[in-house]
């Protein structure tokens, strides 16, 4: 009760000032009641199709990918090493028929699919902590990378892509003089 007493008050107190200063003040939201009205009435304005579109997937232009927010990102270490760049994702679970590897411009782009394990059977969760379904990932390849060289294998779970470092620019070689 105090507090819709103080509510009042501040009220007042607000359009007393709208009215000096010529501008129409909203009342304050502070209430539950008030802001559940307010987002019924902001879901009512959405029209079936925009409420339809938040539960579906949507596709990003790629080849019929899911749209990002809806794709998970595998974790990635990127280690540089005897002339080589390695980039490793842990992809465990997910075969390598199911992970399609892309070089665009700058850009290393890994996408693919990790499959629920259950074929097809009704079972009951106890708890789901693993990510399945469509994952994407672009990492940019840092200046010096030779794009030409990659090479990538798989091997228990983890998808290494390999890159040959070429020789940066800037760096001192000495020559020796041929002739006499």
């Amino acid at each position: 009760m105090a507090s819709h007493l103080r509510m009042r008050a501040i009220w007042r107190a607000l359009k007393k000032w709208s009215k000096a200063k010529y501008v129409r003040v909203a009342p304050i939201l502070t209430t539950s009641i008030a802001r559940r009205r307010l987002r019924r009435d902001a879901q009512s304005m959405q029209t079936p199709k925009m409420r339809s579109r938040e539960c579906r997937p949507e596709p990003s232009g790629r080849r019929g990918a899911l749209h990002r927010r809806q794709a998970w990102t595998p974790p990635v270490d990127i280690e540089q090493h005897a002339g080589q760049m390695h980039i490793r994702t842990d992809l465990p679970g997910v075969s390598k028929q199911d992970v399609q590897i892309e070089i665009l411009r700058d850009q290393l782009i890994i996408e693919g699919e990790r499959r629920a394990g259950a074929g097809g059977q009704q079972t009951a969760r106890h708890r789901a902590e693993c990510n399945y379904g469509h994952f994407y990932r672009v990492i940019t390849l840092p200046a010096g990378v030779d794009p030409d060289s990659a090479q990538a294998s798989m091997h228990d779970g983890v998808l290494d892509v390999s890159f040959r470092m070429a020789a940066a620019p800037g760096t001192v070689r000495r020559l020796d003089i041929q002739g006499g």
